[in-house]
């Protein structure tokens, strides 16, 4: 995959100009405010979000790793298959402390996950119409886990140019802001770096109305996905886990992003697995 052309950026930016005037008209702001609510509904409030009920949780330890069945169903049919663990790549949540990487080498991650083929302008990913709501966020939070790039903030993946836009840096104070709110429950940070998802409801909704804001989130998906099979096939010990404890607002607007209208809505780790 290759960058795009100068040209061709400069009609992309000429289109998106006009695309947006043009959202202005389309766009039901009454039905924004309805996708708005209905998002605000699911976040987490610090203060409540990790009170659970005795019944609840003797519930979690009872069906936690189990399947789903129904109850009643007309027949079943048993595969005559051999059963066998088969190593797969699974969720990591503890890394090396002292890890790093290239950022060319992240760079090349970074595009063959999110980036755009030159040919098509298609991802490594699908989206609902072709609109890629999701924003690809990029988390660092040392110096010195980026080779290459030494400012800590919330950066945006550029999809098209490949290259890292710094949307808020991070100073110390605001950094430990961060982190209190990045993972309320530990106020630690679980890697030094960090992939982040946000929506741009406004794009997600203008075509599909609330349908939209459905197929945002399992573009969300299927973004951790392409990340965690190009992790894989880069480096066999990174590894990644996916997580959605934290404070949506307070982060959002951490990120120099605003939390009505592109949330941040899943954050996923990563960095050499301190598993194997």
């Amino acid at each position: 995959m290759n960058n795009i052309s100068e040209d061709l950026l400069v009609e992309q930016r000429r289109k998106n100009d006009f695309a947006n005037h043009l959202q202005a008209e389309v766009l039901s702001n009454s039905l924004l405010d309805q996708v708005v609510k209905m998002h605000q509904e699911g976040c987490w409030i610090s203060e409540i979000m990790y009170e659970y009920e005795e019944e609840l949780l003797e519930w979690m330890e009872l069906v936690e790793f189990t399947d789903i069945i129904p109850k009643y169903y007309e027949k079943s049919f048993q595969f005559q298959i051999e059963q066998k663990t088969i190593e797969r790549t699974r969720s990591c949540r503890t890394f090396k402390e002292n890890w790093n990487i290239n950022a060319d080498d992240f760079g090349t991650i970074l595009r063959d996950s999110f980036g755009r083929f030159s040919n098509t302008l298609t991802k490594n990913y699908p989206s609902a119409g072709g609109l890629y709501p999701v924003l690809p966020l990029v988390y660092v939070f040392d110096e010195g886990v980026l080779k290459g790039i030494s400012v800590k903030g919330c950066y945006l993946f550029h999809s098209s140019k490949n290259e890292l836009i710094l949307l808020k840096e991070y100073d110390e104070e605001l950094l430990n802001l961060v982190i209190n709110q990045i993972n309320p429950s530990d106020r630690s940070l679980f890697s030094k770096i960090a992939i982040g998802y946000a929506i741009d409801l406004k794009r997600a909704i203008t075509k599909y109305r609330k349908r939209g804001y459905r197929y945002a989130l399992i573009e969300i998906g299927a973004m951790c996905q392409s990340f965690r099979e190009t992790l894989s096939r880069f480096d066999s010990s990174l590894g990644e886990f996916c997580f959605a404890g934290f404070n949506d607002n307070a982060l959002t607007h951490l990120s120099g992003l605003n939390a009505r209208l592109a949330p941040v809505t899943l954050i996923q780790w990563f960095g050499e697995r301190n598993d194997i």
